[in-house]
C-alpha cells in the first residue's frame, strides 16, 4: 500500500505544476544595489538630496537651476551659475556628505505636491543633468503612520506659531504701557517745571513790588 500512496502523491504534484497559475506580477520598483546608480529623495520640505557620488559627476556646482518637464512629470537638475537670479544654491546636509537642493516655490509652481518623503529609484545623468522621473518614484515611510506624524508635526508648528505671536502680542502691550507710562511721566514732570517757573515769576514779582514799596515807604520792617 505504502508504494501506490507515494504514487498518487507525485502524481497530485506534477498535475499542479502543470497547472495554470493565476500569478500576478510585482510592477513596482525595486531597490537596486549598485554603486553606480544615483541615490536621490524628495521630502515634504521641497528638499531634493542627492548623494555626494552623483554630485560629483554632476561637476559639484555651487548652485543649479530645476526645470520640470509637465508631459512626463520629471524634474531636471542643471548646474547653474551661483550669480544668476533664478539658480538655487547647492547645500552640504549637516553632519552628512549628501547635498541639498532646496526650492518649495519650484514645487508650487510646477504644481507638485509631495505629501511624504519619495525615493527617485530610476534617477540617473544625462550628461550634467539629473534626471527625476516623478512617475517611478517610491515611497519612503510607514503609509499612515507617516501622515499621522507629518499631521501631528504641523500641528506642533501652528501651536508653537500661535504661542509666539501671542507672546509677541504680550509684548507689544507691555510695550506701549511702558511708553504710555513714560509719557505720563514726562507730562508731570512739564507741568511741576511750569509751576515751578510759575511759582519764581510771583516770587520775583513780590520782591520787585517790596522793592518799590520800601524806596518810597523805607524798610517794611520798621514799618
Amino acid at each position: 500500500m505504502q508504494p501506490i500512496a507515494i504514487c498518487d502523491t507525485l502524481l497530485a504534484r506534477e498535475v499542479i505544476s502543470v497547472r495554470e497559475r493565476k500569478w500576478k506580477d510585482f510592477e513596482g520598483v525595486s531597490r537596486r544595489a549598485n554603486g553606480d546608480v544615483s541615490r536621490v529623495s524628495i521630502n515634504p520640505d521641497g528638499e531634493i538630496m542627492i548623494d555626494i557620488a552623483t554630485y560629483r559627476r554632476m561637476g559639484e556646482p555651487l548652485a543649479v537651476k530645476l526645470m520640470y518637464e509637465e508631459s512626463t512629470r520629471t524634474i531636471g537638475i542643471a548646474p547653474e551659475h551661483v550669480d544668476v537670479p533664478s539658480a538655487v544654491i547647492v547645500r552640504r546636509r549637516p553632519q552628512r556628505s549628501t547635498r541639498v537642493v532646496r526650492s518649495r516655490p519650484f514645487f508650487k509652481a510646477c504644481g507638485i505636491d509631495i505629501s511624504r518623503s519619495l525615493r527617485l529609484a530610476s534617477a540617473h545623468l544625462e550628461a550634467a543633468t539629473l534626471i527625476l522621473d516623478l512617475q517611478t518614484a517610491v515611497s519612503i515611510g510607514h503609509g499612515w503612520k507617516k501622515v499621522d506624524k507629518e499631521k501631528a508635526r504641523q500641528e506642533l508648528a501652528a501651536q508653537i506659531r500661535a504661542e509666539r505671536e501671542k507672546e509677541k502680542q504680550e509684548r507689544i502691550k507691555v510695550q506701549q504701557e511702558l511708553r504710555a507710562e513714560r509719557e505720563s511721566l514726562r507730562q508731570q514732570k512739564l507741568q511741576a517745571l511750569e509751576v515751578e517757573r510759575e511759582l519764581n515769576k510771583r516770587q520775583r514779582e513780590i520782591d520787585r513790588a517790596r522793592r518799590d514799596w520800601e524806596s518810597r515807604h523805607g524798610p517794611i520792617d520798621r514799618v
